[in-house]
């Protein structure tokens, strides 16, 4: 069976897409496992904002209450309910309560009302539910080891992540190796395309020094015409890539040749052509103890 030079770059070219739809996966992979976890990440989102007003947390509170006052009256508690794991036993009509009392205090809290202050207290306990809620999601890692005493802790959570919380940056974090290792992978690949792509050979083979020579050379190839042929030439100068021939109305450029060389058969190909002469480009280097004689048969 006659080996075809192009298999494995044809066999790499068809990887490549696969890689890129590889990588495009990866980066655009939710940072939470499925819809439960999404509406539990929400949750927390709307206890770290929440607390953030309880706690009069000078840095995040005037932010935080603006977010709910926009987020919470489109937020209904039936349908966050509805899309937490099934395993979370959740007090729907208390969520309800409780967001209600958010969109007050937030309110109140953006408005300037004096409210804001004195029912600040009494919403702790509210907090601490939220707390208890989401962690029985177990989708937030942060929430998972708070005890009822800890949640006033949680805003240590908030702070160093962010509105957004942990649970993104964990899993990013855990990804990071797999993704690294893909994208030099997938760069690996796309310099090896390259590498061997015929433009780029071409002009590696151009910058070749040449070596001027009278060698005469036998070239077999195949024309969809004339059928197989085979020629003897004159080669005028030669590099390890490739050689000058002298040949009148030679092939196309691309067509594959079998160039009888001294040390033997070589494959090569026509890089470009006129009236009477050729280039050719050798499939592989002539190694530099095999080139030597050819540059010396003047």
């Amino acid at each position: 069976m006659a080996y075809d030079r192009h298999a494995p770059r044809a066999a790499v070219l068809n990887m490549f897409p696969r890689i890129l739809a590889l990588l495009a996966l990866l980066f655009t992979e939710p940072a939470t496992a499925g819809t439960g976890c999404e509406a539990a990440t929400s949750l927390a989102r709307i206890h770290d904002r929440y607390h953030a007003i309880v706690v009069d947390d000078p840095n995040l509170a005037a932010r935080s209450a603006a977010q709910l006052l926009a987020a919470l009256p489109g937020t209904s508690a039936i349908a966050l309910a509805a899309r937490l794991p099934p395993e979370t036993d959740l007090d729907v009509e208390r969520l309800d309560r409780i967001l209600a009392a958010a969109h007050s205090l937030s309110r109140d809290f953006v408005t300037g009302h004096p409210a804001s202050m004195a029912a600040r207290a009494p919403r702790r306990d509210n907090v601490a539910w939220l707390a208890r809620a989401v962690r029985a999601t177990g989708c937030v890692p942060r929430f998972e080891t708070a005890g009822p005493e800890e949640e006033e802790g949680a805003q240590g959570g908030l702070a160093s992540t962010g509105h957004t919380g942990n649970a993104a940056v964990s899993r990013a974090t855990n990804l990071w190796p797999l993704l690294s290792a893909t994208g030099i992978a997938a760069l690996a690949v796309l310099v090896y395309i390259v590498r061997t792509s015929r433009p780029y050979r071409i002009a590696e083979v151009e910058r070749l020094p040449r070596h001027f020579t009278t060698i005469a050379i036998d070239v077999a190839y195949e024309t969809p015409a004339r059928g197989p042929q085979s020629i003897r030439l004159t080669a005028l100068d030669i590099s390890s890539g490739g050689m000058k021939l002298a040949w009148e109305n030679a092939p196309p450029r691309g067509t594959a040749l079998s160039v009888r060389l001294p040390q033997g058969e070589r494959a090569a190909s026509i890089v470009w052509s006129s009236a009477w002469y050729a280039g050719i480009m050798f499939d592989q280097h002539i190694p530099q103890d095999e080139l030597a004689p050819l540059i010396s048969a003047v």
